[in-house]
């Protein structure tokens, strides 16, 4: 109670600001003028005397200065005063304002643009029912260094262990739940009248949307049956 009773108090010191300050000038304007009394009793001259009251008493900016640190929100009053400097010196330079003004506003752009494109690369998770379990199927050889896709042969294969048809043991089945393929190429389109447009598709296995769990808004899905054919030798793996 006491933190809160503190902190209504400086709000009320801050909103209060003017009759305060005034109160705090009498006060002190007061005190210095006894302080000058006293002295001009003792046997100073006038002048003598508020020089001894000023010396005795301190600097006066110091004490408004603690006294503003102890009753206002000093960083609120400071942004506020900042706030009002920057609005001067915009209102005196209504060019350099205007480019200034314009500057902010394209870096914002930019600086949005970028983080949504970052945010839907590499943060925003996979559109999938459960992304974490999902994990990629890759090769390596002696002769490259750096992971390489499976064969169309090779993801066959694995799928049928993965769903306990093949004759090996299956090794995978304790492993993954299920396992699907997909290749991206880019292809041309192109109208009767229109010109060439180019575009980034994927090949994917008849299984591609339930193994990421993903339901039809309208419509189906691949059936089993279909995409026996895919039409290329070699694809990608994802596995959950």
């Amino acid at each position: 109670m006491n933190s809160l009773r503190q902190i209504l108090f400086r709000l009320h010191s801050f909103f209060g600001k003017k009759t305060g300050e005034a109160a705090m000038n009498d006060e002190i304007r007061t005190h210095l003028e006894m302080l000058t009394e006293a002295n001009v009793a003792a046997g100073m001259s006038s002048e003598e005397a508020r020089y001894a009251a000023r010396r005795e008493f301190g600097g006066v900016d110091q004490v408004k200065e603690a006294w503003r640190d102890e009753r206002t929100v000093v960083w609120l009053e400071q942004s506020l005063r900042d706030i009002r400097f920057a609005a001067r010196s915009l209102a005196r330079n209504p060019a350099i304002s205007l480019a200034a003004v314009l500057t902010l506003a394209l870096g914002l752009t930019v600086n949005a643009t970028l983080f949504s494109f970052v945010n839907d690369l590499f943060l925003r998770p996979l559109p999938a029912a459960d992304p974490g379990r999902l994990v990629v199927l890759a090769q390596k050889t002696p002769k490259f260094q750096y992971a390489l896709p499976l064969s169309y042969p090779d993801f066959q294969d694995f799928r049928r262990q993965v769903e306990g048809e093949g004759r090996e043991p299956p090794e995978l089945a304790q492993a993954f739940t299920s396992l699907m393929a997909y290749k991206e190429e880019v292809v041309h389109l192109s109208r009767p009248g229109e010109g060439t447009e180019r575009a980034w598709i994927h090949l994917v296995s008849n299984n591609y949307f339930s193994v990421l769990g993903v339901n039809p808004y309208r419509g189906r899905l691949f059936m089993p049956t279909e995409g026996k054919n895919p039409g290329a030798d070699s694809s990608g793996s994802r596995s959950s």
